[in-house]
Protein backbone atom coordinates (compact mmCIF):
# COMPACT_ATOMS: atom_id res chain seq x y z
CA UNK A 1 0.00 0.00 0.00
CA UNK A 2 1.51 3.18 -0.96
CA UNK A 3 2.40 6.31 1.44
CA UNK A 4 -0.99 8.09 0.59
CA UNK A 5 -3.17 5.15 0.87
CA UNK A 6 -1.75 4.16 4.18
CA UNK A 7 -2.33 7.93 5.48
CA UNK A 8 -5.93 8.22 4.05
CA UNK A 9 -7.03 4.45 5.55
CA UNK A 10 -5.55 5.85 9.11
CA UNK A 11 -7.68 9.09 8.70
CA UNK A 12 -10.87 8.51 6.99
CA UNK A 13 -13.65 6.13 8.82
CA UNK A 14 -14.45 4.66 5.12
CA UNK A 15 -11.42 2.46 3.63
CA UNK A 16 -8.75 2.62 1.44
CA UNK A 17 -8.47 -0.34 -1.64
CA UNK A 18 -5.34 -0.96 -3.40
CA UNK A 19 -6.18 -4.46 -4.43
CA UNK A 20 -5.58 -5.54 -8.09
CA UNK A 21 -9.20 -7.50 -8.63
CA UNK A 22 -10.77 -4.29 -7.29
CA UNK A 23 -8.52 -1.93 -9.04
CA UNK A 24 -9.39 -3.89 -12.15
CA UNK A 25 -13.33 -3.09 -11.58
CA UNK A 26 -13.00 0.46 -11.29
CA UNK A 27 -10.75 0.90 -14.03
CA UNK A 28 -13.80 0.78 -16.70
CA UNK A 29 -17.51 2.20 -16.93
CA UNK A 30 -20.37 1.97 -19.50
CA UNK A 31 -17.88 3.50 -22.21
CA UNK A 32 -15.27 1.89 -24.21
CA UNK A 33 -12.56 3.84 -22.08
CA UNK A 34 -10.00 2.46 -19.56
CA UNK A 35 -8.69 4.36 -16.80
CA UNK A 36 -6.82 2.51 -13.67
CA UNK A 37 -7.53 4.07 -10.50
CA UNK A 38 -4.60 3.95 -8.05
CA UNK A 39 -6.87 3.74 -5.19
CA UNK A 40 -10.11 3.22 -4.62
CA UNK A 41 -11.57 4.80 -1.20
CA UNK A 42 -14.94 3.80 -0.16
CA UNK A 43 -16.29 6.90 1.82
CA UNK A 44 -18.79 6.37 4.85
CA UNK A 45 -19.66 9.71 4.82
CA UNK A 46 -19.26 13.51 3.42
CA UNK A 47 -16.16 14.39 6.70
CA UNK A 48 -14.47 11.53 4.66
CA UNK A 49 -15.21 13.14 1.08
CA UNK A 50 -14.02 16.76 2.81
CA UNK A 51 -10.77 14.87 4.35
CA UNK A 52 -9.70 13.51 0.48
CA UNK A 53 -10.68 17.07 -1.14
CA UNK A 54 -8.30 18.53 1.48
CA UNK A 55 -5.63 16.17 1.31
CA UNK A 56 -5.11 16.26 -2.74
CA UNK A 57 -5.73 20.55 -2.45
CA UNK A 58 -2.51 20.45 -0.06
CA UNK A 59 -0.08 17.95 -2.31
CA UNK A 60 -1.44 19.78 -5.70
CA UNK A 61 0.01 22.78 -3.65
CA UNK A 62 2.75 21.50 -3.37
CA UNK A 63 3.81 19.97 -6.93
CA UNK A 64 1.56 16.91 -6.45
CA UNK A 65 -1.35 16.69 -8.24
CA UNK A 66 -3.29 13.11 -7.39
CA UNK A 67 -6.73 13.44 -9.44
CA UNK A 68 -10.02 12.40 -8.28
CA UNK A 69 -13.00 10.75 -9.89
CA UNK A 70 -16.24 9.72 -8.15
CA UNK A 71 -18.11 6.42 -9.07
CA UNK A 72 -21.21 5.19 -8.43
CA UNK A 73 -22.56 1.86 -10.60
CA UNK A 74 -20.48 2.85 -13.32
CA UNK A 75 -23.30 2.94 -15.88
CA UNK A 76 -21.76 6.20 -17.62
CA UNK A 77 -21.01 5.30 -21.30
CA UNK A 78 -18.46 8.66 -21.69
CA UNK A 79 -16.02 7.71 -19.49
CA UNK A 80 -16.69 10.55 -16.71
CA UNK A 81 -17.06 7.22 -13.91
CA UNK A 82 -13.02 6.61 -14.57
CA UNK A 83 -10.14 7.98 -13.89
CA UNK A 84 -6.62 8.18 -12.40
CA UNK A 85 -5.36 8.48 -8.74
CA UNK A 86 -8.31 7.94 -6.31
CA UNK A 87 -11.67 7.19 -7.55
CA UNK A 88 -14.07 7.45 -4.49
CA UNK A 89 -16.74 4.93 -4.07
CA UNK A 90 -20.11 6.28 -3.52
CA UNK A 91 -22.25 3.35 -3.48
CA UNK A 92 -20.45 1.22 -0.92
CA UNK A 93 -22.02 2.89 2.11
CA UNK A 94 -23.54 6.29 0.85
CA UNK A 95 -26.58 4.66 -0.63
CA UNK A 96 -29.16 5.26 2.20
CA UNK A 97 -32.17 7.45 1.31
CA UNK A 98 -32.21 9.88 4.70
CA UNK A 99 -36.03 10.82 4.62
CA UNK A 100 -39.06 12.00 2.55
CA UNK A 101 -41.52 14.53 3.01
CA UNK A 102 -44.79 13.92 0.92
CA UNK A 103 -46.02 17.26 1.48
CA UNK A 104 -43.41 19.72 0.18
CA UNK A 105 -42.57 16.58 -2.45
CA UNK A 106 -38.83 16.58 -1.11
CA UNK A 107 -36.82 13.49 -0.72
CA UNK A 108 -33.32 13.48 1.21
CA UNK A 109 -30.85 11.28 -0.48
CA UNK A 110 -27.55 10.63 -0.40
CA UNK A 111 -25.39 10.52 -3.41
CA UNK A 112 -25.07 6.64 -3.75
CA UNK A 113 -28.30 5.70 -3.40
CA UNK A 114 -29.85 4.01 -7.02
CA UNK A 115 -32.10 5.61 -9.37
CA UNK A 116 -34.05 2.42 -8.67
CA UNK A 117 -34.17 2.81 -4.81
CA UNK A 118 -34.91 6.10 -5.09
CA UNK A 119 -38.51 5.65 -6.89
CA UNK A 120 -39.38 2.82 -4.75
CA UNK A 121 -39.58 4.80 -2.01
CA UNK A 122 -41.45 7.70 -3.69
CA UNK A 123 -43.50 5.00 -5.15
CA UNK A 124 -44.60 4.32 -1.32
CA UNK A 125 -46.34 7.96 -1.57
CA UNK A 126 -48.71 8.99 -4.21
CA UNK A 127 -48.25 11.05 -7.14
CA UNK A 128 -44.51 10.53 -6.39
CA UNK A 129 -41.57 9.82 -8.75
CA UNK A 130 -38.72 10.74 -10.78
CA UNK A 131 -38.89 11.30 -14.84
CA UNK A 132 -37.82 8.10 -16.70
CA UNK A 133 -34.14 7.94 -16.89
CA UNK A 134 -33.18 5.68 -19.95
CA UNK A 135 -29.39 6.56 -19.77
CA UNK A 136 -29.29 4.65 -16.68
CA UNK A 137 -31.98 2.43 -17.11
CA UNK A 138 -32.46 3.10 -12.98
CA UNK A 139 -28.93 1.40 -12.71
CA UNK A 140 -27.17 4.01 -12.47
CA UNK A 141 -26.77 6.46 -8.84
CA UNK A 142 -28.73 9.31 -8.02
CA UNK A 143 -25.79 11.80 -8.70
CA UNK A 144 -24.95 9.94 -11.79
CA UNK A 145 -28.30 10.49 -13.57
CA UNK A 146 -28.68 14.21 -12.33
CA UNK A 147 -24.87 14.94 -13.80
CA UNK A 148 -25.88 13.06 -17.11
CA UNK A 149 -28.98 14.87 -17.30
Amino acid sequence: MSKVATYLNEHLVGEVITQDAELRRAETDGSVLVSRPEMIVRVANMSDIRKIMRFCSQLAEKGHVLPISVQGYATDDTGAAIGRGITIDMTSHMHHVVGIDPKQRLIHLQSGVSVHAANATLSTHKGLGLPSVSYTDEDGTIDGAFSTA
